[in-house]
């Protein structure tokens, strides 16, 4: 025999429903977090206060701004755009695809500074831009390797 539900049982029901979706969602969200630092352990100092060179958590992120700076062809003169640089690409790593002013916000870097970056990037092939008027970056596989350490 077929139940009939009332009303207030089916939202009950469906608010369930609908609240476990978003923890189960939470929960992937947190796994993927935690697969990202794995394979980039820089990318836990965007989440702190740390300073990047911290010895307290390694050398990951000036190793990074070294392989970066190698790459760029300056070494390590001016660590300073270095650094800013890969907390940008850190930051596309996490979010994969993200919109310029969040993106320059995120990072504390200007506008003008950071279309420079971006135009950096894309020469390197890092990232990606998507849309004309709504625009977002992407980050290439290109991008993801380096970060990952599977190209140098």
């Amino acid at each position: 025999m077929k139940r009939n539900f009332s009303d207030n049982e089916l939202i009950a029901i469906y608010v369930d429903h609908c609240r476990k979706a978003q923890e189960q969602k939470i929960e992937n969200q947190k796994l993927k977090r935690e697969q990202k630092l794995q394979k980039v352990p820089a990318l836990y100092l965007l989440e702190t206060d740390k300073v990047p060179h911290s010895k307290q958590y390694g050398n990951e992120f000036s190793d990074l701004v070294e392989r970066y700076g190698l790459l760029n062809k300056t070494g390590n003169k001016n660590y300073g755009y270095l650094t800013n640089q890969v907390k940008m690409l850190l930051h596309l790593y996490r979010h994969q695809c993200i919109n310029p002013s969040e993106l320059f916000v995120a990072t504390g870097i200007s506008s003008v500074t950071g279309n420079r970056y971006v135009a950096k990037f894309k020469k390197f092939g890092f990232l990606e831009s998507t849309g004309s008027q709504n625009c977002y970056y992407t980050i290439t596989e290109i991008g993801i390797n380096f970060l990952e350490n599977k190209v140098s």
